[in-house]
């Protein structure tokens, strides 16, 4: 952008707890009196009235440096909504605000824009870290996440599905690892299922999750925090093509840029209801898992060998859904299968021949 009123010497100076502005007052400004060329991450409406107060100045070889601190959120946390129950999204927002780790922004982006009642249940929420946003149509889960990534501020960003509660240090212990562990890009955690109380848990070292995603995504979506830089220096991000399994992609992309790691801690209560256990939601998932599983088999052919030839696979199946009549377990080539989970039928070994 062309300025006549001189040059911009725009300095920015990143620190964790935010940022810092630098110029000199012969500048070309916007409306907020702030640079129009840089990386300006904002200003407050109330800029220029406060200028006195918000500025320390001071000067140097006859030019006035001004100098104004915008605090950053340490932790953007991102939450797509899309025709939420209000009990739910109530339930989802107070297990936010109620974290022990105070240094957060609330990012809420609305993908049902004829639903105005959720921005009234967010509009009667008084917290100056809750930042909502609509959609002028509906985008999809994947885009409105890919939007969810470019208003974020926060140097990491935690994930939250709209129907799921995080636990009161759940980011505290996630930001805790992150700052002790750099060369991890992605922290997940063990979930709780919602009504039954169920534990579910996920491969905690970052071999064992490479391997595990070779198969499926063993990293949940809903108690992930990335490092955002690591998106930002991939170029990365969430591919329409594979929703609803666009987390699972996304893990995958991220193999050769970073480490993963999973706490082995409840910190998110994932909630099962019939809109995500449908028969129609379950197809679609399991396409899209084998088109991520046909994408790793081709980027990372070697990885792949490997998990092949150590992975396994138990299959039970159960008479009423209750009692185990039969128990196969595939390791490789070979494959065994049990009567009653300890009686074992028979072993197999498959064998592949090329004809000429």
């Amino acid at each position: 952008m062309e300025c006549n009123k001189g040059s911009v010497e725009y300095i920015t100076y990143q620190r964790m707890e935010g940022q810092l502005f630098s110029y000199d007052s012969s500048e070309c400004v916007s409306e907020y009196g702030v640079p129009v060329s840089g990386k300006n991450r904002g200003a407050p409406p109330n800029f220029e009235t406060n200028f006195e107060k918000d500025f320390t100045r001071e000067v140097d070889n006859g030019i006035m440096l001004m100098s104004y601190y915008i605090h950053m959120p340490r932790v953007s946390v991102l939450i797509p909504l899309y025709n939420t129950p209000e009990p739910f999204l109530r339930e989802t927002i107070d297990s936010v605000l109620n974290q022990t780790f105070p240094d957060y922004e609330l990012l809420l982006l609305n993908d049902s824009p004829n639903n105005t009642a959720l921005e009234e249940i967010i509009a009667s929420y008084k917290d100056e870290r809750i930042r909502y946003a609509c959609n002028e149509r509906n985008y999809g889960i994947a885009e409105s996440r890919n939007k969810l990534l470019e208003m974020a501020k926060g140097e990491y960003v935690a994930v939250l599905d709209h129907d799921d509660v995080a636990m009161p240090e759940r980011l505290a212990k996630q930001v805790a690892y992150l700052d002790a562990h750099p060369e991890v890009g992605v922290v997940g955690c063990c979930l709780k299922e919602i009504p039954s109380g169920k534990h579910s848990d996920f491969p905690e070292t970052d071999q064992n999750i490479r391997m595990g995603l070779m198969w499926g995504c063993v990293i949940p979506h809903t108690g992930a925090m990335i490092r955002l830089s690591v998106l930002q220096r991939a170029g990365l991000k969430y591919e329409a093509q594979y929703s609803p399994s666009e987390d699972y992609a996304l893990w995958c992309r991220l193999i050769p840029h970073t480490r993963f790691y999973n706490i082995q801690e409840e910190l998110v209560c994932y909630r099962k209801h019939a809109d995500n256990t449908s028969k129609k939601m379950s197809e679609r998932m399991n396409r899209a898992t084998f088109a991520v599983r046909a994408l790793v088999a081709t980027e990372y052919p070697i990885l792949h060998q490997m998990y092949l030839s150590c992975a396994v696979h138990t299959e039970t199946i159960r008479l009423f859904g209750i009692i185990p009549i039969l128990k196969r377990v595939r390791c490789g080539i070979r494959e065994k299968v049990y009567l009653f989970e300890f009686f074992l039928l028979y072993t197999r070994k498959r064998v592949i021949k090329m004809h000429d």
